[in-house]
């Protein structure tokens, strides 16, 4: 994983994970993990999670889409919201 790559996972953490208890450690734990995991993987895991924030409203839509451009940035495999969309729906 590319550092820009490891800065984006960064920004989509504290953008859309730092909420309610989640403390700066938490995130960083989160950061660290998912800078090790494979690019897809990675993508998964955030969608997936984020996906489950909105269903349980402890994000909004909006945020998501607010980012939405981080999260494509990941991969040139998932490079817009309707593969992102797919993914998730697969």
């Amino acid at each position: 994983m590319t550092d820009l790559q490891k800065e984006q996972i960064k920004k989509i953490v504290y953008n859309l994970f730092a909420w309610g208890d989640n403390n700066e450690n938490v995130c960083n734990k989160l950061i660290l993990n998912l800078s090790t995991m494979k690019e897809e993987d990675v993508i998964d895991y955030l969608l997936v999670n984020i996906n489950n924030l909105v269903e349980a409203m402890r994000i909004k839509s909006e945020d998501v889409f607010n980012n939405i451009d981080l999260i494509t940035s990941l991969s040139d495999k998932y490079s817009t919201k309707e593969d992102l969309m797919t993914r998730l729906n697969w």
